[in-house]
């Protein structure tokens, strides 16, 4: 195996790094036009400096990074090769500077993408490495690249090895053998196939015998670039075949792509069953240890089959964003100054024993894992498949898809996770200009702004909206279908579903998907959960579904809430069919108020009648907290005590669109409640509704393929 020292090659390669760099964050002058830069805070120059090379914060055009050489004039002052942009006025900013070891990074990869067995490449005790000049796109500042075999890029400890400098990437900037990649449209792959057909024969011509290729489909966004897709994986060529079209991959294919899936505007993004190649600098499996990195010009990339990052420290807050990659891991690292964008086309990345900041997902990637001991401040949308264990989530928790796609399971065990739920979940309100007759939803392609956002098959939605005057009714939980499959023609998308109501509901103006078909919180969280953690059903695998949504609650006069202070954070809204819902006083309110009920905040809850009109109409039940008394409401029967009344449901086979949102007392007793806890009422509320679906379990999360270098 070859091991080198960047900062002392040893023949391998030359020149080597000096990694000599520095950083100091205090004031400095210097006037807008001017090449006079003071250091107002410290004398942190020598003579030696001359001629290397710095960046300055906030100087540069619009208040960017300076970028140039410096010449010494003293002790605090020196001259800079690059006139200022911005004046700064002993303005506090960071400035780095440093012989500049972009040529013993370029040199370095020249010998690395000649070895034929796994190397290791060490930074040196002490070293700060600086980056600057590298513009051959599209390694620009790579610190590794085209590196085929397995590559160890080694420092001495985060805290003491540094990559400082602009635009550094850790991969390739070009995933996509062209630009940012080109669709070859395809006959339906299924699951397990080991071959694409293209549409177009010469189309294999594309792909090479070893290289990589990505299996894709549903196209999400419809822009952008790479493509935005809800199913993707990547494989490796063994066969090509021009004549027939048949492009042939080592694994068998996990997901299904359909070649019937709606195409729009360009098929370079997608749709039906395509496959795209990967640029042959693409394939590289590189781990990054022991390394402190200030990416001081924007976020960091690091393109690639593999990026695997042990002890890694961020010093930048510009943000890392995984893209267009196999595998990425990051293990004992800080991240706790970036966010961390999942930007699109990233098949795993496992997050284990680190902290970072927030972690955004957009679009629906495929699968993040985040385990022993993370600390996240807060992952705002999840991926299609989703995991955490033994960590902790502060700040919230966003649950489904933040923009495209469908999410298809979140697992937490042992872990907590502090802050408010929020309901992620696409939601699409232009039904206006679409139609529906017979479950099919027609959508005018010239009406959609991205492609198939939230349309996919197999994804569970709802229907929302408002009754309008005079009573406006708020529906923001309506009945609930499945999307069967998805064609289109030159016009339209069609959206098959088993909605049985034929058309629209007449109140409806919005569809929104289900965040997550699948959820599980094995330990009661501390977080705010006003949508999520009701999902309750077990099931043997360990998985809890939306079939059945329930919840239960402890409530007093502390935490009722009065008329005008709408609902306690801790009912969350519960929508379906009522299978029972349960009141039990045991211990009645004796306060000042000669009545006091359990009431909805405007004293009316939306109710809809059964299918397949489900008309709009009220409940207003009111129970008695004078009354002790175990409360019984079914779809069929009441068990009432005192002053209950309308606890009746006005249709049998009706639907609540959300009945514990805004519940509350009919008087506001907190501050009396406050002086004297045994005034009371004391009670538990209990509520199980039935959704009408049932997701398929998973049989297990999707298995990580990873090539097993010799």
């Amino acid at each position: 195996m070859p091991i080198v020292d960047i900062t002392s090659p040893g023949g391998a390669f030359s020149p080597s790094a000096v990694g000599n760099t520095q950083e100091v964050t205090t004031t400095w002058t210097i006037g807008s036009g001017s090449t006079s830069l003071t250091c107002n805070g410290a004398s942190p120059f020598v003579s030696g400096d001359t001629g290397k090379t710095f960046l300055l914060q906030g100087a540069g055009t619009a208040g960017g990074y300076l970028v140039g050489t410096l010449t010494f004039i003293s002790a605090n002052q020196v001259t800079v090769s690059v006139a200022a942009g911005t004046a700064l006025s002993a303005t506090s900013a960071y400035f780095a500077w440093g012989t500049d070891d972009s040529a013993a990074f370029q040199a370095c990869n020249v010998w690395a993408q000649a070895q034929t067995s796994a190397i290791t490449v060490t930074l040196g005790t002490g070293s700060h490495v600086f980056l600057l000049t590298d513009s051959d796109f599209p390694r620009i500042n790579s610190i590794a690249y085209n590196v085929k075999q397995p590559l160890h890029v080694l420092g001495n400890g985060s805290s003491s090895t540094k990559l400082v400098g602009t635009s550094i990437t850790l991969g390739t900037l070009l995933a996509f053998a062209v630009g940012d990649g080109v669709a070859k449209l395809t006959n339906r792959v299924n699951a397990g196939d080991t071959q694409a057909i293209c549409k177009t024969p010469s189309d294999a011509s594309g792909f090479t015998v070893g290289n990589w290729l990505m299996l894709s489909g549903l196209n999400l966004q419809n822009s952008g670039a790479p493509p935005n897709l809800q199913y993707f994986e990547f494989v490796q060529v063994t066969g090509v075949n021009s004549t027939t079209g048949v492009v042939s991959f080592a694994t068998p294919a996990l997901n299904t792509y359909l070649d019937t899936w709606p195409v729009f505007s360009d098929t370079d993004n997608g749709g039906p069953a395509a496959i795209y190649a990967m640029n042959s600098t693409w394939f590289m499996d590189v781990t990054y240890e022991g390394i402190g990195l200030n990416n001081v010009s924007g976020q960091t990339y690091a393109k690639g089959y593999s990026a695997k990052f042990i002890d890694f420290k961020v010093f930048d807050g510009s943000g890392f964003t995984p893209s267009q990659g196999f595998f990425n891991s990051f293990t004992n690292c800080d991240l706790s100054s970036y966010l961390m964008e999942y930007d699109k086309c990233i098949y795993k990345t496992v997050f284990d024993g680190t902290v970072t900041g927030q972690i955004f997902n957009q679009s629906v990637n495929n699968q993040i894992v985040i385990q022993n001991g993370c600390t996240i401040s807060s992952l705002n949308g999840c991926a299609r498949f989703t995991e955490i264990h033994d960590s902790t989530i502060n700040g919230g928790l966003g649950l489904g898809a933040n923009g495209f796609g469908r999410c298809e399971s979140f697992i937490s065990t042992n872990s907590i996770i502090n802050g408010t739920y929020a309901q992620r979940g696409v939601i699409d309100a232009n039904l206006a200009a679409y139609s529906m007759s017979g479950g099919i939803i027609t959508i005018p392609k010239s009406s959609l702004t991205y492609g198939d956002q939230w349309q996919i098959p197999g994804a569970y939605c709802y229907f929302s909206g408002n009754t309008g005057s005079p009573d406006f009714i708020p529906v923001p939980w309506g009945p609930m279908f499945k999307i069967l499959s998805l064609t289109d023609d030159a016009t339209n998308v069609y959206v098959m579903t088993n909605w049985g109501g034929g058309g629209f509901p007449s109140w409806a103006s919005s569809i929104s998907n289900v965040p997550e078909d699948i959820v599980n919180f094995d330990v009661h969280t501390t977080g705010s959960d006003p949508n999520i953690a009701n999902f309750v059903s077990a099931t043997a695998a360990g998985y809890t579904r939306p079939q059945t949504r329930s919840g239960t609650w402890n409530l007093n006069g502390g935490n009722l809430g009065g008329p005008s202070t709408g609902q306690p954070i801790t009912l969350p809204p519960v929508a379906g069919k009522l299978v029972s819902w349960i009141v039990d006083v045991t211990t009645p309110y004796t306060g000042t108020h000669s009545t006091l009920s359990w009431i909805q905040q405007a004293d009316r809850s939306p109710f809809l009648g059964a299918a397949p009109t489900f008309t709009p109409t009220l409940y207003a039940p009111h129970i008695d907290l004078r009354t002790v008394g175990k409360r019984i409401i079914t779809s069929s029967s009441v068990t009432s005590f005192g002053a209950d009344s309308g606890l009746a449901l006005p249709d049998a086979n009706g639907w609540l669109p959300s009945f514990f949102d805004l519940f509350c007392a009919s008087s506001d007793i907190s501050a009396e409640y406050a002086g004297n806890p045994s005034v009371g009422p004391v009670f538990t509320t209990t509520i199980i509704t039935d959704q009408g679906v049932d997701p398929v379990l998973p049989a297990a999360v999707v298995p990580l393929r990873m090539r097993l270098h010799s």
